[in-house]
Formats: C-alpha cells, structure tokens, sequence
C-alpha cells in the first residue's frame, strides 16, 4: 500500500495501483480497531458507484467485523447520506467508499466519528496502526443491511417550498448522484430532465466534476436550447455541486456562495458565515452588506465544518462546490440539499442571472493552479512564500493561516499549498483593472523568485 493515499482530509488513491483488496482488509481494520479505542462498537458504511466499489466494501467489512465491530452497510448512496445516518440512525462513526470528483481508476474512504471528519492526525493515527498491524481481534462482529435513502430524500424535501415549478437540467455524469437526483427535485415539483442519469462507475462520458467547465458542453448546449431555469451538476458521491445560468454559463461557486448567503443574512441578522481563503471582496462585502459576518478560514471541508462550530456559523461555503447550511439542516456539505435551497431563492423572484449581477462586478482571475519545481515542498515553498510577501510588503494586510492571502484597499491576491495535489493555487481580485495588475505582478513576482516557470 501507497501510504500517499492517506492524505490531509480522507484516503484516496489509485485501485489497484496504490491499494488493492489486502490492503482495504486491513484499513478495514484499522478503522475498527481506532473506533474501538474510542469506545465506539458500530459503523454505518456507504459506497458510490466506482466499479471498485463493491470489492473494496466487502474488504472494509470485513476488517471491520473482525476487531468487534457491528456494521450497518447502507448500500450505494451518497456522502452527505451517510452524514444524514449521524441522526437518522445515531450512528457514532461512518465510512464512505468514494473517491469524489476523481477518476474512474481512483477510489478511496470518507470517515467520520461522532459527527466530526477524521483528517489530519486522526487520520495518520489509523494508517499507524494500519502499517504496525497493531489490531484489535474481538467477537461480536455481525452486519445488517439498511436502506437511509427515502428517509434521507424525505427530510431534506420536507420544508422547501418553491413558489412555482422551475425547469430544471440537471447533469449526474453517471455518479452516484443520478440514483437518487430525478426523485429529489420532482418531490418539489421541479419540471426536470437529467444527463447522464444512469449509473455507471466508469463514467463513460465525462468525470463527474462539476467545476470543469470543459466536462459540461453537453450540458451548456441543452440549456441554451431548452428554456431551462437552472442547470445544476453533480459531483461523483453528491456533496459538491456547480450551478450553470440559463445560457449555459458557470456560476462560480462563491457567487452561488453569496447568493445563499445573502438570504440568509437577511433572515438572521449578524450571522456569521465561514467561507475558505480564496473568497472574494464582492462576496464578503454582500455579507456584510446584508448584516451578516463573514469569516476567512481555511480550505478543506472538515476545516470550515469545525469553524463553524467553533464560531457558532449557521452557513459555510467553499469556492470547490461545498456548502453547509445549519439554520435549517444539520451543518454539514450536501449538494441535493445546497441545490434545493437555492431553487427557493430564485423561484421567489430574481433569476439566477439577477441575483448573480446584484453582485459588486470586480476584475478577477478565477482559482490558479501551478505545478511545483522538481523536489520542492509545497508547504515550505508556500511558508517562504508568505514570509516573503509579509517583509516586501508592510502595509499589506497578511492573512497566513492557510498559505498567504495579502489584501490591499482594493485588491488581494492569495498563494496556498494545495491539501490534495502536488501544486500550489490561488486567487486575485482588484476593483479596478489596474488594482489586479498590482496584484498580479506581485505574484509573478514571487513566482518567478522561486523558480516556477509558469506565470499567470
């Protein structure tokens, strides 16, 4: 086993390249063994419908089974239902067999315990005792087989209320999301036709990733000629979502971020919102506009769900597709639930187009992604980076918890070590055309100190 394919917020890897059967037997016991430690004896476990899927279940199970534990298999969802089994079924620890928005050759585990993402060191504590083989053999092992999803689809269609029936095409590109997409949307009327629908775990037709646009023509071309309301896309286990305009347009997800938001606020006067480090000025100043408080944090989904605790949130969003709601959910990232929410916004007057143009129109590079010279660590290249910017530029206001966002009046520009790919990315904003070229040249600047041949 590739020990790689632990990384900062799940595992996830090539299969069988990087792990292979034996190897998921013992995570499987691994797994068991960290939540018996924890005083925990029973596991509510997922899969999406990856081809590996099923082979890599059977191993996780049994793995499980062997240190104690009693394991309820839920059959083939998605993610945000086995977050759902946390208070649907009491469910003090969960596992997902996915490997998101990846390739058909990838798969990989989501977990959780009592509510809480394992990343991090919990995580690398479990590869510990995967590599040490110090497990845990106890009797009382058994599995029952449950089904969450109509129960699932119930709860989250159960207050959405649309004020008419909006057209909608979706896009599932033969993830797991398809299984369930169709009944979600027309238990609230929608007038829905999908793409890709059928479940297929080689995704014969595109990667299901809704924020590569390059993925979607097939869904631009439907809705320029359909006279659609929306279209939304799907990622392979169903937590992260894209919105496309009616022309076929991508709405870049801390638009829709604001959006969201925005109604919130209003509802809930100084709410605090979290959103990641690459957010943009337009977006927090609309929160704040609306008499919300919005929050810079770190990127990664168990790192906005944990802020959001800690700050007493009751919205997160980040610029990957993921959003959390806890005014009327449960906190955590669902892209059926996230998509529900907005069709009650734009059903109650203003179009998606409407809403996005309310929005202040800045000069902007969207997310960047720079590939690493040889041998060099992301992390220490962004730590020197920030050090770098923070003595070259003392009146620059430094944000540095996650990479180095550096904000002037009105401009910013952020640089950050990439949790789950070998690159480093980022973000630039000005309100002006000549406050982003600042910015710009800042950043090319530091690029270019420390050798990256790219510019952007």
């Amino acid at each position: 086993m590739d020990p790689k394919i632990f990384s900062a917020y799940d595992i996830r890897g090539v299969y069988p390249g990087q792990w292979n059967k034996e190897d998921a037997y013992l995570i499987g016991q691994g797994f068991g063994t960290f939540f018996s430690k924890k005083g925990v004896s029973s596991v509510c476990l997922g899969q999406d419908n990856r081809l590996s899927g099923s082979e890599i279940t059977k191993q996780i199970i049994q793995g499980l089974v062997k240190t104690g534990q009693r394991v309820t298999f839920l059959g083939t969802i998605t993610t945000p239902m086995t977050y759902f089994s946390w208070y649907h079924y009491q469910a003090p620890a969960t596992m997902m067999i996915t490997a998101s928005h990846n390739p058909a050759e990838y798969n990989g585990i989501k977990s959780a315990l009592n509510k809480n993402i394992i990343y991090g060191d919990q995580l690398q504590s479990v590869l510990k005792i995967v590599q040490n083989k110090d497990f845990i053999n106890q009797s009382g092992g058994q599995v029952i087989n449950r089904s969450i999803a109509d129960d699932y689809i119930a709860h989250i269609t159960k207050d959405i209320k649309l004020k008419k029936p909006p057209k909608i095409l979706i896009d599932t590109g033969n993830g797991a999301a398809g299984l369930f997409a169709r009944r979600v949307f027309e238990k609230v009327a929608c007038q829905t036709k999908i793409l890709f629908e059928k479940s297929d775990g080689s995704f014969p037709n595109h990667p299901a990733y809704p924020q590569k646009e390059e993925f979607y023509s097939q869904l631009k071309e439907n809705l320029k000629m359909g006279n659609f309301d929306l279209g939304l896309a799907f990622d392979g286990d169903g937590d992260r979502i894209g919105v496309y305009s009616p022309e076929g347009n991508f709405i870049e997800n801390d638009i829709t971020a604001a959006i969201l938001a925005k109604s919130i606020c209003q509802n809930h006067p100084k709410a605090k919102v979290v959103l990641n480090i690459s957010t943009t000025m337009a977006v927090l100043e609309t929160i704040q506009a609306n008499g919300g408080q919005p929050i810079l944090w770190k990127t990664g989904f168990p790192l906005i769900t944990e802020k959001m605790r800690q700050e007493k949130a009751i919205f997160g969003g980040e610029i990957s597709g993921h959003f959390f709601f806890s005014d009327r959910y449960f906190g955590y990232d669902d892209a059926f639930y996230a998509a529900l929410r907005l069709l009650e916004i734009i059903t109650q007057g203003p179009n998606i187009n409407q809403l996005a143009n309310e929005l202040p129109q800045y000069h902007q590079i969207p997310e960047f992604r720079l590939e690493l010279p040889s041998g060099v660590n992301k992390y220490q290249i962004g730590q020197k980076i920030a050090a770098q910017i923070k003595s070259d530029y003392p009146k620059a206001q430094i944000l540095d918890i996650d990479g180095v966002r550096f904000s002037f009046e009105n401009a910013w520009g952020l640089l950050r070590p990439s949790n789950t790919e070998p690159l480093l990315s980022g973000r630039a904003e000005g309100k002006t055309k000549k406050d982003l070229e600042k910015v710009k040249k800042i950043i090319n600047d530091q690029l270019e100190k420390h050798h990256f041949s790219q510019k952007i």
